[in-house]
């Protein structure tokens, strides 16, 4: 694997492919490009493959192949074919203009302008956010409940994210309330509080979402409350952070992480699937979830 620019990386945070086959690596010290032979580093001290800031927790990848950087205070989108970069202003009306937050939770509408919730750290309040046509970052709302992690999904023209502790929300582009799906409140040890971690569509209408305590609920096409799976049951160690279903799984199964197996394998009984390419993760190992061990 030759190169010839050094790969500008002390440890990397994420990673993921464009429609052109290159990885983009976000590291903790500049944004890295793979093309399958030499890496390529953008830093905020490079000329030519210039960055407007180093530490680079996420990178998001929109349908329209640009690329959204997400840094400390801070954001930007790189155009990969020709290299421009635009910092993304944060409105002066926003409640989170000169603080210190953090980003996380993002999808795009379908004038591919992202959005995003943030996180207030001195307050620990959250707001949803949408990117405007003239490049500013501005508020739609602010997010009930006191977590960092929250998750954002788009079908159509509605949006479901993480809401309040326990409960989904669904809204309209214009940021209106369209329904607010309230789950069984599971206090255990470790989850004295529990929220939304990831949120997935499959086959086009079932709605998944996970906890941070292990449970998966779904939501089929028709249903107007969300079911229990009944394959899986809370565990009282950790967060659980990753699920996959997949649209060609086989009918009432889940699929998880090898991270999550590695925490849940002395409880459950579960097959390994094999790899599959998972959206901002790369290439991961999957296990399907069979049964709880007998007590």
């Amino acid at each position: 694997m030759a190169s010839r620019r050094a790969f500008l990386i002390v440890m990397f945070l994420k990673f993921n492919k464009d429609p052109w086959g290159f990885i983009w690596i976000a590291t903790i010290s500049g944004l890295n490009k793979f093309d399958g032979h030499e890496f390529i580093p953008y830093t905020n001290h490079d000329t030519e493959f210039h960055i407007p800031f180093d530490f680079i927790s996420d990178l998001v990848i929109s349908p329209d192949s640009m690329i959204w950087l997400v840094g400390q205070n801070a954001i930007a989108l790189l155009n990969p074919q020709n290299n421009d970069i635009n910092k993304i202003q944060i409105d002066s009306r926003s409640a989170i203009y000169d603080q210190s937050f953090s980003l996380n939770g993002f999808c795009f509408d379908k004038e591919n302008q992202i959005r995003l919730i943030s996180h207030l750290d001195e307050y620990g309040k959250s707001y949803l956010h949408k990117s405007s046509k003239n490049g500013q970052l501005v508020d739609i709302f602010e997010c009930q409940g006191n977590y960092i992690n929250r998750a954002i999904i788009r079908k159509g023209n509605h949006y479901f994210l993480s809401y309040k502790e326990n409960s989904l929300l669904e809204i309209n582009e214009k940021g209106e309330k369209i329904k607010e799906f309230n789950f069984p409140l599971l206090k255990l040890k470790t989850h004295p509080t529990t929220w939304i971690n990831q949120i997935q569509f499959t086959n086009g209408s079932t709605l998944w979402v996970l906890f941070n305590n292990g449970q998966v609920f779904y939501l089929q096409q028709g249903d107007s409350e969300f079911q229990l799976h009944p394959n899986v049951i809370p565990i009282d160690h950790n967060h659980s952070s990753s699920l996959l279903v997949e649209d060609n799984s086989e009918s009432g199964k889940v699929n998880i992480s090898c991270t999550t197996y590695k925490l849940v394998k002395e409880y459950f009984k579960c097959n390994h699937k094999g790899k599959v390419t998972v959206k901002n993760k790369g290439e991961i190992d999957m296990y399907f979830v069979k049964s709880p061990y007998s007590a």
